[in-house]
């Protein structure tokens, strides 16, 4: 068995166990659509050579030693042909390129509750949740912009963070574009309370809260490398619904929710993706009552 059908029996497993032991307890299970799903992705380039943080072009700390003295590049006429001009090149990222993707997500949704108080007219219960959404997958094209400004010294030696420099040029740096994909299964277990108005005989109104604990198992790859990692994730969740009764036991349920939940980060390539699965959640189904 695969993962998503090892999640689904685990999580079918528990909602019938759970039907088995309880008094005064329905079940319910249905499709469930999540609004959206963002994943933001960010590259900062990161020239090669060791940091640059101060000296004669001090007040900018992300400048970057950019390689080896330049041999006579630019000419000057305060030094002689005997004693060339040596330059050198600082990189710096220029308005970073951040690219971002949304996309929905489709799943089941499984729930539990135990009836703990009620009166002809209300009830109290605390519910169980089980959820999970597959195949989410957001996907863009992103790229840094950097650009290299020259400066010319005096004759070698010289010392960039001492000597005089002279700024020169500066030059853009090709940044070809990168692809960046992500994809994730999330998983969900909740727990919390749940009040229902019986408004008609046919039809219940409720509506329910719940802390949640979320498994997101994402990999992420990227044209430079990929990585792949699972996350625990804290949220909470509020939903309200309504319940048509076709039998005494049997009904059909609408829901409408959102979820907070925390954001997950992963790297790769010189990239990171930030998924932020907080959103809208819809689910419709069947319920039972026991």
């Amino acid at each position: 068995m695969n993962t998503k059908q090892i999640a689904l029996f685990g999580m079918v497993s528990a909602l019938a166990a759970l039907s088995a032991a309880a008094d005064g307890f329905s079940a319910s299970a249905g499709y469930a659509w999540r609004s959206r799903v963002r994943t933001k992705f960010e590259r900062s380039a990161t020239p090669p050579g060791g940091a640059y943080d101060n000296g004669s072009l001090a007040g900018n700390q992300n400048w970057t030693y950019a390689g080896a003295y330049e041999n006579t590049r630019y000419a000057d006429q305060n030094y002689t042909p005997a004693e060339p001009i040596y330059s050198m090149g600082l990189v710096r990222s220029e308005g970073v390129v951040d690219a971002s993707d949304d996309s929905g997500a489709h799943g089941l949704n499984l729930s539990a509750a135990y009836g703990l108080w009620s009166t002809a007219a209300f009830e109290l219960a605390l519910q169980g949740r089980f959820a999970g959404f597959w195949d989410i997958e957001n996907a863009a094209a992103a790229a840094g912009v950097t650009y290299t400004d020259y400066y010319s010294f005096g004759p070698l030696p010289v010392d960039p963070t001492a000597d005089e420099a002279r700024f020169e040029e500066r030059v853009q740096n090709a940044s070809a574009p990168h692809r960046v994909r992500l994809r994730a299964d999330l998983y969900q277990i909740g727990l919390g309370p749940k009040a229902t108005w019986h408004a008609l005989s046919w039809l219940d109104v409720y509506a329910g809260a719940d802390v949640l604990l979320n498994i997101a198992h994402a990999s992420f790859s990227t044209d430079a490398g990929s990585s792949s990692d699972t996350d625990c994730l804290i949220g909470f969740g509020g939903n309200m619904g309504v319940v048509g009764r076709i039998t005494k036991n049997v009904g059909i349920y609408g829901q409408i929710g959102y979820e907070w939940i925390d954001d997950s980060d992963m790297s790769a390539g010189g990239y990171r993706a930030e998924t932020d699965y907080s959103s809208l959640v819809l689910s419709a189904g069947v319920q039972f009552r026991f």
